[in-house]
C-alpha cells in the first residue's frame, strides 16, 4: 500500500522518569483519517523524553514503509516538537542521538511538518504507549479500544521543515536507555521541498500559554520559550538567550564525523557541447570529455586509500568518468545506481533551447516556473529530487564518516547542491555546472551540512571548457 500524505501521531512515556517506558505511534491517511499502521514497543527503564523520541522515530519509519512523501507529525510533547523544529536547544547527549536518527529518517520524505496537539487529541498513540509501558513494568497489557476510521485531526500548531532514510531507532533507543540507567528566490511562493533540515526556518507556530522568557522566535522576534513539561530534566530545554542547536544555524562544531560526498559531473559530450537537452540518451564522452575525466581522476588521486567506492549513473558518459576516477583511487569498486541518471527530457531530448522555445512555448514557460512540471513525455525536477535524495541517503547510511565519489549529471547534482545550501528553485537556473566540475558536501550525524566546494574546475586548467 502506498499513500502520498499521512499524519503521524506519536507518544511515549515512563512511569517514574526514569522508569518502565514505552512508546506508541499511529499513521493515518491525511485525507480520510483511516488508520494505516500502528507501532508500539516497551523500552525497559528509561525517561519520558527517550520514549517520546522513540515514538516519533517509529511513526516516521512506518510512514516511510508506506511510501509516504508528505508527513504531518502530531505530538503532545512540546519538547520534541520544539527541538525538531529547531527552536529549542538539545543539550542532552542521548537525545541528540535520537534527534539525529529522526532527522536522518526524515530525508525519505519531501515534506515533514511538526505540530503540537493537546494530550486529549493524541489518545490513540497515548493508549499504545501506555500498553507498552505496562509491558515494560511486567503488567498484563490492557486491551486497546479499536479506533474507527475518522476524519483527520484538526490542524495543529505547526512549523514547516523539510526532511529528508530509514535507520534503526530501536538500537538507538536502547543505547540511550542504558546510558540513562547508568549501564552504559522566485517571486512565487516556494514549495515545502525547498526547506531542509539545517536551514533557518521561520516558525509559524503560536507560542503556547505558559511561555516564559527565552529564545524561541517567531518571524525573528523573541517571544519566549515554552515552559518545560512535567518530569523532564532541566538540561534538556533551551536556556534564555542560548543559541538553538539541531536544525538552526550555528557556529558550533557539528557532532561526529561527517560523510563527504564528492559530486562530479561527467566529462563533455557532443550533445552538451552543442547546448542540447541531453537526458536519458546514452551519449558517450567526446575526446575533450575523456581528457576532462582523466584530469578529474588525477585531481582526486590524492584521496587513494580513503574512498571505499565510486557511485555512478548508469549512462556511459558518467560510467566512463567514474571508471577513470576509480582507477586513480586504487581500483576501488564502481557501483551503478540507476537513480543517479539524468532527468528524462522526453520530447525535448536532443533539441536546443531555442528549438524547444519555438515548439513548446507555453509548456516551456510552465516547466521553467515549477519543478513539479515535466517536459512532455519526460520527468519533473521534483521527481528527480526525490530519487537523488534517496541515493544520498543510501550512501550516507552505507558509508558513515567516509568519503564517497558520486558521478552524475547536471540536474541531479544541482538538486543535491540546492538542498544542501537550503536554496530556492531559482538556484537551479542560476548555477552553472561545467563538464567534469567537482562539488563537495559534508553531512554530519546531527543534521549539520557544509558545502565545501561548488563546480571546482581548477584541475581543468589548459582544457577548453564548453559554455
Amino acid at each position: 500500500m502506498s499513500v502520498d500524505r499521512v499524519v503521524v501521531e506519536a507518544d511515549g512515556g515512563a512511569r517514574g522518569n526514569p522508569g518502565p517506558a514505552g512508546y506508541g505511534a499511529v499513521v493515518l491517511d491525511a485525507a480520510s483519517g483511516e488508520v494505516l499502521a500502528e507501532r508500539a514497543e516497551s523500552l525497559g527503564i528509561t525517561t519520558n523524553n527517550v520514549a517520546e523520541y522513540s515514538g516519533l522515530i517509529a511513526g516516521l519509519t512506518a510512514a516511510a514503509e508506506l511510501g509516504a512523501t508528505e508527513v504531518d507529525v502530531r505530538m503532545d510533547s512540546k519538547l520534541v516538537v520544539e527541538q525538531m523544529s529547531g527552536r529549542w536547544q538539545i543539550k542532552h547527549a542521548g537525545l541528540r542521538v535520537l534527534a539525529a536518527e529522526a532527522a536522518t529518517l526524515m530525508r525519505r520524505f519531501d515534506t515533514v511538518r511538526f505540530g503540537w496537539i493537546p494530550r486529549e487529541r493524541n489518545k490513540h498513540a497515548d493508549a499504545l504507549a501506555n500498553r507498552a509501558m505496562d509491558e515494560a513494568a511486567g503488567k498484563p497489557p490492557q486491551a486497546i479500544k479499536t479506533v474507527p476510521t475518522r476524519a483527520p485531526a484538526a490542524a495543529a500548531d505547526e512549523s514547516r521543515i523539510v526532511a529528508a532514510p530509514d535507520s534503526p531507532a530501536r538500537a538507538a533507543a536502547r543505547a540511550v536507555a542504558a546510558a540513562a540507567a547508568g549501564t552504559g528566490a522566485p517571486a512565487r511562493p516556494e514549495p515545502a521541498i525547498n526547506v531542509e533540515p539545517g536551514a533557518a526556518v521561520a516558525p509559524t507556530t503560536a507560542i503556547p500559554d505558559g511561555a516564559t522568557p527565552g529564545s524561541a522566535t517567531l518571524g525573528g522576534v523573541t517571544l519566549g520559550a515554552v515552559a518545560p513539561e512535567t518530569g523532564a530534566g532541566p538540561d534538556e530545554f533551551v536556556e534564555p538567550d542560548a543559541p538553538a542547536a539541531g536544525h538552526r544555524p550555528s557556529w558550533e562544531r557539528p557532532m561526529g564525523q561527517p560523510t563527504r560526498l564528492i559530486l562530479v559531473r561527467h566529462g563533455e559530450t557532443e550533445m552538451n557541447s552543442q547546448r542540447r537537452y541531453s537526458g536519458r540518451g546514452d551519449v558517450p564522452l567526446n575526446e575533450r570529455g575523456l581528457a576532462q575525466a582523466r584530469a578529474t581522476a588525477a585531481r582526486l588521486a590524492a584521496l587513494a586509500g580513503t574512498v571505499p567506492v565510486v557511485v555512478s549513473s548508469p549512462l556511459s558518459r558518467a560510467a566512463a568518468t567514474a571508471a577513470l576516477i576509480a582507477a586513480e583511487l586504487g581500483d576501488v569498486p564502481v557501483t551503478t545506481d540507476p537513480e543517479l541518471i539524468e532527468s528524462d527530457f522526453g520530447d525535448w531530448e536532443g533539441l536546443t533551447f531555442t528549438e524547444v522555445r519555438e515548439g513548446w512555448p507555453a509548456h516551456l514557460a510552465k516547466w521553467l516556473d515549477s519543478p513539479a512540471v515535466a517536459p512532455p513525455g519526460g520527468e519533473s525536477f521534483r521527481a528527480v529530487d526525490r530519487r537523488v535524495r534517496r541515493v544520498a541517503a543510501r550512501v550516507r547510511d552505507a558509508h558513515p564518516g567516509r568519503t564517497v565519489v558520486l558521478v552524475s549529471h547536471v540536474s541531479p547534482i544541482k538538486l543535491l547542491l540546492r538542498d544542501a545550501l537550503a536554496a530556492g528553485d531559482a538556484f537551479l537556473y542560476r548555477l552553472h555546472l561545467d563538464p567534469a566540475g567537482v562539488s563537495i558536501v559534508d553531512s554530519w550525524p546531527d543534521g549539520g551540512v557544509a558545502v565545501r566546494t561548488v563546480n571546482d574546475t581548477a584541475h581543468l586548467a589548459g582544457l577548453e571548457l564548453a559554455d
